[in-house]
């Protein structure tokens, strides 16, 4: 009987494949600033485009701390209460339930079969929140909350506004948020959350190229010089990566022939770049209209016709979105591997 193979690489969006790439500088930075004695921050925030890798590193930074005895994790959506669902959360950890079944707990809460001790009635998940925090900072008990893929709505709204308060209150309550950097954005900038922007951000960096063409060696059992112009042609994209590994994997003859391409282009427009090209503006689009000829800082500003300043405004937000890369001095490139491919589609569509 033929031994059956798994296919190690996976283009669905969130869960770890076999032939993940760690991003140990990123995983390490986020651990160091959480585990610190004094952190000079209880929150951060993950940005990068779709498929860049932020699930994948928030749920391996999640199970990091779930294996420790003194941190709870609470993972959030943002689609009903988050109060509700971090009492919830917490109470239902099997590591902390042991504290609340002592003599001293009997409280019940829309569910919720615990509570702290003391003679004062609770009457709101805030109050309830503050009497567990109070009682998890003499335990020595961390928890670290997250929110995968933010968006500004009423429900992130409300809760990130107690938990500002209990950062005031210096309970050990961590955040941890992906998200889109245009989502981001809105959320930092929405009315009573400001501070937010005082939040230090990781924005996810390419894949190592040199891991990239190993991994492709090892799974696709590839020559040296073919695997690294396939881990060039990704341009350290995650999901790219990940992409053209499948792809690759299900052939027959590991080769990226039209008919493979073609299926990868459909797979990037669908899941990702047409989702990128809607939020787009007009004037972001007519940028990248122009970068398919002009890759130059100052071609591209005569081309569009505008000055240095209203340039750098479209730059930035252009680099921030994921779309451009201007790593290298006055040049602006698209950062994306077949996004030029995908932009001349829309423009031909646009003529016609």
């Amino acid at each position: 009987m033929a031994e059956k193979r798994t296919n190690p690489f996976n283009i669905t969006f969130g869960e770890e494949p076999a032939s993940l790439i760690s991003r140990n500088l990123e995983f390490n930075e986020i651990i160091d600033l959480f585990e610190s004695e004094s952190p000079e921050s209880k929150i951060k925030i993950i940005t990068g485009p779709r498929g860049s890798g932020k699930t994948v590193l928030l749920s391996k930074i999640k199970a990091y701390f779930d294996a420790k005895e003194d941190w709870i994790t609470a993972d959030l959506t943002q689609y009903s209460n988050m109060l509700e669902q971090l009492a919830g959360k917490i109470y239902e950890d099997g590591k902390i339930k042991k504290l609340f079944l002592k003599k001293e707990f009997s409280f019940s809460f829309k569910g919720i079969g615990f509570s702290i001790h003391g003679d004062e009635p609770i009457s709101n998940i805030e109050s309830l929140l503050d009497r567990i925090f109070t009682y998890l900072s003499k335990k020595n008990v961390k928890v670290l909350i997250t929110v995968d893929d933010v968006s500004s709505n009423d429900n992130l709204k409300q809760f990130v506004q107690t938990y500002q308060g209990f950062l005031r209150s210096k309970y050990p309550a961590y955040l941890l948020m992906t998200g889109l950097f245009e989502n981001v954005s809105d959320l930092q900038n929405a009315k009573n959350l400001t501070f937010l922007l005082r939040a230090p951000k990781i924005r996810l960096s390419k894949l190592n190229t040199r891991a990239i063409a190993l991994s492709y060696q090892y799974y696709l059992k590839m020559g040296e010089k073919e695997s690294i112009e396939l881990a060039k042609a990704t341009k350290g994209y995650a999901y790219a990566f990940q992409l053209m590994g499948n792809t690759l994997y299900k052939s027959k003859d590991k080769k990226l022939g039209k008919q493979e391409i073609d299926a990868i282009d459909l797979e990037l427009e669908n899941n990702v770049y047409g989702k990128i090209w809607e939020t787009m503006s007009p004037t972001d689009k007519a940028f990248a209209f122009v970068m398919l000829n002009h890759q130059k800082v100052s071609e591209i500003i005569d081309e569009m016709k505008i000055n240095n300043a209203k340039f750098q405004v479209y730059r930035k937000r252009l680099v921030n979105i994921g779309v451009a890369d201007d790593s290298i001095r006055g040049q602006l490139s698209f950062n994306l591997p077949r996004f030029a491919e995908f932009v001349r589609f829309q423009k031909e569509l646009s003529e016609n």
